[in-house]
């Protein structure tokens, strides 16, 4: 099998700009001045291409991806903490592809036997990759300082 048809250079890229990411300050209530990001009460979604930073902590909200199906969407978590009681706290509803991408020296992504989602509205409540789900092609990426434990 020739894995060049399966996957582009971009597939093995871990690394953003942070200059360039758009930031998205994570709380009560979240911001961000991007016209890719909508945020209602606690759902902040993200609607087109691009690398966004997120920081901070979102208790009881999501984080939606809901872009074209032609657009790239990378997540950087960069000490973000995001938890949801009613659903997955990152939901990639639309897009080409999303890339799960940890910031330098934050805490890694862990998966869990608890809460596990089978579908976005499933009940959660760890800060976990069991926290979630999405109907496209995601990847998670990380080097050797930052392995997913």
């Amino acid at each position: 099998m020739d894995l060049s048809q399966l996957f582009s250079d971009r597939d093995f890229e871990i690394g953003y700009d942070e200059e360039s990411a758009v930031h998205i300050p994570l709380g009560s209530p979240s911001t961000c001045d991007s016209d890719a990001v909508t945020v209602d009460g606690s759902t902040v979604t993200i609607t087109q291409e691009g690398t966004y930073l997120l920081t901070g902590t979102l208790e009881n909200g999501m984080v939606v991806v809901q872009a074209p199906e032609t657009d790239k969407i990378q997540l950087v978590l960069d000490n973000a903490h995001i938890t949801s009681a009613t659903s997955a706290a990152i939901y990639i509803s639309s897009a080409d592809k999303v890339f799960l991408t940890t910031a330098a020296d934050s805490p890694t992504p862990t998966t869990s036997s608890q809460d596990q989602l089978s579908s976005p509205s499933a009940t959660s409540s760890n800060v976990d990759l069991s926290q979630m789900f999405s109907d496209r092609d995601f990847e998670i990426g990380y080097d050797e300082e930052s392995a997913v434990h």
